[in-house]
């Protein structure tokens, strides 16, 4: 199932994540628009970029008012990413998935690092890595958007799991370009050529672990 899109279908322009909001996120793409009515507060204490965003040194933070909430927008982002992270941030539990697609949370990964909140999502990062931890490592496990999203999002646990996974179980090579989506975020050593040398595999994924505990 394609989350983003199942989300998107059903989703109004506008979604009021907090009633007496005065911001207004604005987001478009090729498949949505979405306005979110945010609280600026929640936003900050969940992201230093967005504590920075709104603590009034920048247009956006200056002269708030939930009678006239500031229009910000934010052309980079993706909608359903953004309003994902805004439930979070805004304790609307009953509106976020117990599992997603893991290209959706590879995808979410990247744009909690962008703005720096991966701390403020943890307990629903652990969630949903949980989903997505294989029963067994064989061709058919997603075990490339695991690496990339327990790493990206810090989860030790979890990336020290699916690595052994695929060190001890999975014969296959590692895809590196479906490993890395196109960004530099995992060290090179764990995403170069896979040898099947288990020790020397091993090596390369126990100093990404160690990279990942400190």
């Amino acid at each position: 199932m394609d989350t983003s899109e199942s989300i998107a279908n059903a989703t109004p322009s506008m979604v009021t994540m907090y009633k007496h909001g005065d911001v207004i996120l604005k987001m478009k793409n090729e498949n949505t628009e979405l306005n979110l009515l945010v609280s600026p507060h929640a936003l900050s204490l969940a992201s230093p970029d967005f504590s920075t965003m709104f603590n009034g040194r920048f247009t956006e933070g200056q002269n708030l008012s939930s009678a006239s909430p500031r229009e910000v927008p934010l052309p980079d982002d993706d909608p359903i990413l953004m309003q994902l992270l805004c439930n979070i941030c805004h304790l609307r539990n009953s509106e976020i998935m117990r599992q997603y697609d893991s290209g959706f949370l590879v995808e979410f990964a990247v744009l909690c690092d962008k703005y720096d909140c991966i701390e403020a999502v943890r307990p629903w990062n652990e969630t949903w890595a949980s989903k997505m931890l294989p029963e067994k490592c064989d061709s058919t496990s997603d075990l490339e958007n695991m690496i990339f999203f327990s790493y990206v999002m810090d989860l030790p646990r979890e990336f020290h799991e699916v690595t052994r996974c695929l060190v001890l179980e999975r014969v296959e090579p590692l895809n590196a370009e479906a490993t890395m989506h196109g960004y530099d975020f995992l060290p090179l050593g764990l995403i170069g050529i896979y040898i099947p040398d288990y020790i020397s595999a091993s090596s390369y994924l126990s100093s990404a672990f160690i990279e990942v505990l400190h």
